[in-house]
C-alpha cells in the first residue's frame, strides 16, 4: 500500500522549517528534509516529475540513510521513527514549485503551502550574507535576486515570492480538499491553526497539544536566523512601499500583515 505523501512548500525564510518539523516528529510520519535539494539528488532532479517520478522519489525516500535528507539544518533529529513504521511520509521543499501540480495528480498526496509576508521574507533573506551575495542598494537585486536565482527552480526575491504565490493559490483552487494555505504569520499568533490544516487534510497524526514546545530547532537557517533587527526597522521605506505596492497591484495584499 502507497504512503500517504504530505507535501510542505513555501519560499526560502517563509517558516517552512517550523512548519516541517513540527509535523515531522509526530508519530506515524516520516519526515524527510528538500531531497531535490541536496547533494544526493540534485543532478537528478528532473527524474522526478509527475506521479511516477513522485512515486520513484518516495520509494528512495524510505530507504534514505542521508543525514540532510532526514535531519535537515537542525541540531535536533526530525526523524526519529523509521519510514517503514509510519503511514504518512513528509517532504518538505523550498525550491522546485513546479513540480507540484504533477505531483498531486497522485492519489494519497497533500500539500501545505506556506506563506509569510514578503516583507519579511525578503529581509530575512537577505539577513544571510554569506548566502545572499547581493546588495539591498541594487535595486533589481532583492526583485529577483540573479546572484542566487541561478535556476528557474529557486524561488529566491519578491519575483519568487509572487511565483510560489500564484501556483500555490492556482493548486489550493483545484484541490481544495487536499492544498491547505497557511499564513506563517497566522501559525505564529496562534498554533491551532497548524492543527486545523491537519484537520481539514484528515492526516494521519496527532499533533502535540502544546505546539510551541515542537518548533524548529533550526537556528542557522530559521525564519529569523542571523538577523537581529525585525524588518519593520531592517528594510528601508522605499523597499517596503515597493513590495506592498507590487503586492497589492496583484490582489496579494491579503498576506501583508500589519
Amino acid at each position: 500500500m502507497q504512503k500517504d505523501i504530505l507535501l510542505v512548500n513555501g519560499v526560502p525564510r517563509s517558516g517552512t522549517s517550523a512548519i516541517g518539523s513540527m509535523i515531522g516528529k509526530e508519530v506515524n510520519c516520516s519526515y524527510r528534509f528538500q531531497p531535490l535539494f541536496s547533494y544526493k539528488y540534485r543532478e537528478r532532479a528532473q527524474e522526478y516529475k509527475g506521479i511516477e517520478g513522485l512515486n520513484a522519489l518516495t520509494e528512495e525516500l524510505d530507504q534514505c540513510d542521508d543525514d540532510f535528507i532526514r535531519n535537515g539544518m537542525s541540531e535536533a533529529g526530525l526523524n526519529i521513527i523509521e519510514s517503514s513504521q509510519t503511514d504518512m511520509m513528509l517532504i518538505k521543499q523550498v525550491r522546485y514549485h513546479e513540480y507540484l501540480s504533477g505531483w498531486l495528480e497522485r492519489k494519497g498526496t497533500k500539500l501545505i503551502c506556506v506563506i509569510r509576508d514578503p516583507r519579511a521574507c525578503i529581509y530575512s533573506q537577505t539577513s544571510i550574507v554569506n548566502e545572499w551575495e547581493g546588495s539591498l542598494d541594487e535595486y533589481p537585486d532583492w526583485i529577483n535576486a540573479p546572484h542566487i536565482n541561478c535556476n528557474k527552480y529557486e524561488y529566491f526575491g519578491l519575483a519568487g515570492w509572487l511565483r510560489f504565490c500564484f501556483i500555490a493559490e492556482m493548486l489550493e483552487k483545484k484541490y481544495p480538499c487536499r492544498v491547505k494555505l497557511l499564513r506563517y504569520e497566522d501559525f505564529c499568533s496562534d498554533n491551532r491553526i497548524l492543527q486545523q490544516a491537519v484537520d481539514d487534510l484528515d492526516l494521519p497524526i496527532t499533533l502535540e497539544t502544546d505546539l510551541q514546545k515542537r518548533k524548529s530547532a533550526n537556528t542557522v537557517y530559521g525564519v529569523s536566523a542571523r538577523s537581529e533587527k525585525d524588518w519593520k526597522k531592517g528594510l528601508s521605506i522605499e523597499i517596503k512601499r515597493d513590495i506592498e505596492a507590487a503586492v497589492t497591484k496583484v490582489s496579494k495584499g491579503v498576506y501583508l500583515c500589519d
